[in-house]
This record gives C-alpha cells, structure tokens and sequence, in this order.
C-alpha cells in the first residue's frame, strides 16, 4: 500500500502562490476601473445637478451618488479586511516555496482603505447637500 504525503507538491504550491499573486494584479485592476467609473458617474450627476439646481426636484439627481458611495464605501472596507486572508496565504505560499521577498499584499489592503473612506466621505458630504436643499430650497 503506498502512503499518501501529507506535503503538497512544489507544482501544487507554485501554481497556488502564482494564482494568487495574479489574483492581486486583478484586484488592482478592478479597484482602478471601480474608481474610473466611479468618478465619472459622480462628476457628471454633480456636474448636471450645478448646472440645472435651479430646477425643481433636481436634488433627487443627488440621491444615486450618495447611495452608490455608501455602498462602494462598505464593500470596498469588507474587501480590505478579506485581502488579509490573500495576504496571509501568499506568505505561506511563499515562504513554502524558499521565497526570500513576497509581493506586498498591504498596498492592496490600503488602497481599499483610502477608497473606502473617500467614497464614504464623499457620500456624505453629497448627503448632506441633499439635505441642505431641504432646508435651503433654491427658488428658480
């Protein structure tokens, strides 16, 4: 009867470390176009809101950044505290294979971070110029 290694193969761990280290280049990526499209939906609603405020009920073309920024706010946070598990697994990964240098993973981590609290500051503060036209109503 053969006996089974409890040790996975060195292919088995390469190809892991490679999939993950592939895994942050894409999480990058998609953080970089999260943020293009992002940006661009907030700047063109904001755009259009300052250019027509006058108009009845144009406050309401508020409502979709403050909620999308809240939103991208929570997940973008839920992501940086999941990218923790990634890193660990890479350390692992690597130190199994002999590697002396790992790719940082913490810039992924960070990055998620300062998207987190910018989209929710900025929610807020778009928030709390939906509310301001409330009290202020700007007469046209």
């Amino acid at each position: 009867m053969a006996s089974q290694s409890s040790q996975p193969s060195p292919d088995f761990i390469w190809k892991n470390y490679e999939l993950h280290v592939n895994l942050l280049t894409t999480y990058l990526e998609l953080v970089l176009k999260f943020n293009i499209f992002y940006y661009a939906v907030t700047g063109g609603l904001l755009s259009y809101y300052f250019t027509k405020e006058n108009m009845p009920l144009m406050q309401y073309a508020l409502v979709f950044p403050v909620v999308m920024s809240l939103l991208f706010a929570i997940f973008f946070w839920y992501a940086a505290k999941r990218s923790a598990l990634s890193r660990q697994l890479v350390d692992e990964l690597g130190h199994a294979l002999g590697f002396k240098i790992i790719p940082e993973y913490h810039v992924l981590t960070w990055i998620l971070r300062l998207c987190a609290v910018l989209f929710g500051a900025i929610g807020l503060i778009i928030g709390g110029l939906f509310v301001y036209q409330f009290v202020h109503p700007v007469v046209g």
